[in-house]
């Protein structure tokens, strides 16, 4: 009778142990959450000649979205993208602050990516602008029509969400992008302080940021296991240098609250 009872309580202890193991596994995978990614890429400016056509801005839009979806049954249980650029959504004023709609679903667990590879602009008093496909002048003279311009501040004051915010900018001014974030729930990480350029090259095919943070996810020498805005801001902040002859400098703004967020496993 002892041996059955020993056997007994062994078997119960082992039931015990086992439910609680996938119970702890079910959370984990709770805590994985969605991803939801918005990219905005721009080639086009045609129109206006104040703003030189980009060669890469809607590949690198392209990428990244795909990068990110590759991440589904990874890092996040689902992975939601839209495309906002020249060969589908058109990039105009309208349609690009109408597409921040699509992160309405977005709940507590999750993290939502707004991506941007496009022109951007500072007026005299400091205020950033992001150049939409549409952009137009008032006037020869007039390059801050702000009724034809997207106001970053109306971009991070959008965001009445919950969850994990990220902000990618491959274009300019990334350092007075981060100081209009400071105190909001909100990461960003922008391509070049100020005073450098976003570059883009035949050589990467793609923006330096962009192509840099493709590497880390894929690329030989990647991030090993977890890849948090961190890690990936130390990589970035190497490679980007490296590739651009130490011309550009990425920015970093990551809430506390974020530190540890995992963005992404790489392959």
């Amino acid at each position: 009778m002892k041996k059955v009872s020993i056997f007994i309580v062994f078997a119960l202890v082992l039931l015990a142990v086992t439910a609680n193991l996938s119970f702890a596994a079910g959370i984990r995978e709770q805590k994985k959450g969605d991803l939801w990614v918005l990219a905005v890429g721009i080639d086009q400016y045609s129109d206006n000649q104040a703003f030189p056509n980009l060669a890469y801005a809607v590949s690198d839009a392209v990428n990244i979205t795909a990068l990110f979806k590759a991440q589904e049954g990874k890092a996040f249980e689902r992975v939601n993208t839209l495309l906002v650029a020249d060969t589908g959504i058109a990039p105009t004023r309208n349609n690009i602050l109408s597409s921040l709609a699509f992160f309405s679903n977005a709940r507590p667990n999750d993290t939502v990516i707004l991506y941007f590879a496009l022109h951007s602009i500072l007026d005299a008093e400091g205020n950033y602008y992001l150049i939409p496909s549409d952009y137009t002048t008032s006037n020869v003279d007039d390059l801050f029509y702000e009724e034809s311009l997207i106001n970053f501040n109306d971009i991070l004051q959008s965001f009445d969400i919950p969850g994990n915010i990220i902000i990618i900018l491959d274009t300019h001014f990334g350092e007075t992008a981060v100081n209009m974030a400071s105190g909001r729930n909100i990461a960003i990480l922008g391509a070049c302080k100020d005073n450098e350029h976003a570059y883009e090259s035949v050589m990467t095919q793609g923006g330096f940021l962009t192509v840099s943070i493709i590497e880390a996810f894929t690329g030989e020498n990647s991030i090993n296991g977890d890849i948090t805005l961190v890690s990936l801001f130390n990589f970035l902040t190497e490679r980007v240098s490296q590739i651009s002859q130490n011309r550009q400098t990425p920015v970093l703004l990551v809430p506390s609250a974020m530190q540890n967020l995992v963005i992404g496993v790489a392959d």
